[in-house]
């Protein structure tokens, strides 16, 4: 049979930012230390945040607005990893999807009993897991990857990681602290080897900053996620967009893109996961 045609949008993500005259006159040097540098890191890291939020829960569509000269022009938006996961789940065109990912497969979108339905990539556990649920989840994270060496990344809350460190305590399970300058950018990232891969832990700023999202992880095969800029469009600062006569300057950060999903059926998310008992 044919391969599926998978397809997503590129999104634009704009951050602008400005100044009075009279602040980039005010004795600092340009570009170099004050108020600009602080300012453009500062909106720099809002831009980030809004494409990597995007990442993991953008909706694809296409919205109409109308633009400054008022015609009505169409806006896209980029689908991220709990939108494909979804469509997995949903399983192909008779049932609602957009893409063959099961054919002849029922929609297990609906189902609340992740352990009963194999297809199930997005589970709600709404509390506690035991340990042998806990252990099928592992287990079925690991089912299908593209990773030769079968490691796959856990983004995650920090209520998670506080439910995998006790867990771990409790059974004398050992993992590994990765020495940050070496093997991981500087960022604290826990490794764990499982019977079935190994799995690293990383505490996300994102989920942990917001309550809802403090007890959710993504469990990533990071060889099936593409980030796909447009032709020229990756993330730029773009200086002077002021109309002529503002009394001032208007810079801003603009990226075009959008994330390629393969294989859904190799990633997982995991929501509301307050606990792991014996």
């Amino acid at each position: 049979s044919f391969p599926i045609e998978v397809t997503n949008y590129t999104q634009i993500y704009r951050t602008a930012f400005s100044f009075t005259r009279t602040a980039l006159k005010a004795g600092l040097r340009f570009d170099d230390s004050g108020v600009y540098k602080t300012k453009a890191k500062k909106n720099s890291l809002r831009h980030m945040t809004v494409q990597e939020l995007a990442c993991y829960y953008g909706v694809k569509r296409t919205d109409s607005v109308t633009n400054d000269d008022g015609d009505t022009v169409p806006e896209t938006k980029t689908g991220g990893i709990e939108y494909f996961l979804k469509q997995y789940e949903i399983g192909n065109t008779g049932n609602g999807g957009l893409f063959e990912y099961r054919v002849g497969g029922a929609d297990v979108s609906a189902q609340t009993d992740w352990e009963s339905y194999e297809d199930k990539r997005i589970i709600n556990v709404n509390g506690t897991l035991t340990r042998d649920q806990f252990e099928n989840l592992v287990e079925r994270a690991f089912r299908v990857t593209s990773e030769e060496n079968y490691e796959k990344l856990c983004v995650c809350g920090s209520g998670v990681l506080k439910a995998f460190n006790q867990f771990c305590d409790r059974n004398s399970i050992k993992t590994t602290t990765l020495n940050t300058k070496e093997d991981s950018y500087g960022m604290n990232i826990t490794k764990w080897e499982s019977p079935y891969g190994t799995l690293y832990f990383k505490s996300h700023p994102l989920m942990n900053a917001d309550a809802a999202m403090r007890n959710d992880a993504f469990i990533l095969d990071v060889g099936n996620l593409v980030y796909r800029p447009l032709n020229d469009s990756d993330t730029e600062l773009l200086t002077n967009r002021q109309p002529p006569d503002f009394d001032g300057r208007k810079d801003e950060w603009l990226t075009e893109a959008g994330l390629e999903v393969r294989f859904p059926e190799t990633h997982m998310y995991v929501k509301n996961l307050t606990g792991i008992v014996v």
